[in-house]
């Protein structure tokens, strides 16, 4: 098996069967050795007595092929699960590896889906990215150890993603409030789609937005009379600097004559 597609294969660990089992069935595929994790493949026996050198080798190959695609799944898990596998005695059997794996984390039992569950709502918000990638793997897992995800189950866990996000997402909070009921799916999708996002410019309008009395006509309410960037005003009444449009002299015009009056 090439280095290339040994990188691509994560290794198993509590919380990542799942994303493991599909990273190994693609390996063995493209090596052509999945045969060794399907249970209704042909099995070659170990030849009984003396044998001749050309049915030996057929055997032999097969051994080499069989050890090859337990030695992926074997190098590619962490200490605790090779240490299962060695004390079962199933280190070059890549088939009874598979299914010890799959009875280990695919199990339907009551217990199993609550640890599952609960892994799910242990995850906290650090960041974007790296909270979309536990929820997927929390979901991920909880499918694979058999939960039903009824509507009324998919309503709770989008409620349970969305409410752990900051109240610094108030934009994203709003979208997903107005997304009801809420779905396990669309609540990736989105999220997804935020993290993908490209950073937004530092303003949002391409002159400086109103403050302490700067005007901008893009600020809903904000009257040009109140505002001091284009105009402001001495103690005397008279303005000392001003750069305005030739549309707005009669109205200044109209302003300075009102002040100097009310003096």
């Amino acid at each position: 098996m090439s280095s290339e597609a040994r990188l691509r294969i994560v290794k198993l660990d509590d919380n990542n069967y799942p994303e493991w089992k599909g990273d190994i069935t693609g390996a063995l595929m493209s090596a052509s050795l999945d045969e060794f994790i399907d249970s209704d493949a042909e099995v070659i026996p170990a030849p009984e007595g003396p044998i001749s050198q050309e049915r030996k080798v057929p055997y032999d190959v097969y051994v080499m092929r069989q050890r090859k695609a337990a030695g992926t799944m074997f190098s590619h898990m962490t200490q605790q699960f090779c240490i299962i596998v060695e004390s079962e005695g199933f280190i070059y059997q890549p088939l009874k590896i598979w299914l010890l794996m799959k009875e280990e984390f695919q199990a339907t039992t009551s217990s199993s889906k609550g640890r599952a569950y609960s892994a799910f709502t242990r995850i906290i918000f650090t960041s974007l990215d790296q909270y979309i990638k536990d929820t997927r793997s929390a979901l991920a897992t909880m499918r694979a150890c058999g939960v039903n995800f009824s509507d009324d189950l998919q309503e709770l866990i989008g409620e349970t993603i969305v409410g752990k996000l900051p109240n610094s997402m108030e934009t994203t909070l709003s979208l997903f409030d107005s997304k009801q009921p809420l779905k396990t799916k669309d609540n990736s999708i989105a999220l997804a789609t935020i993290a993908n996002r490209p950073p937004r410019p530092a303003h949002r309008f391409p002159y400086p937005t109103c403050s302490n009395g700067r005007h901008n006509p893009a600020v809903k309410g904000h009257k040009y009379e109140q505002c001091y960037q284009n105009l402001q005003w001495t103690s005397s009444g008279k303005f000392n600097k001003f750069h305005i449009e030739e549309d707005e002299l009669t109205l200044l015009h109209e302003q300075t004559e009102r002040i100097q009056g009310d003096k």
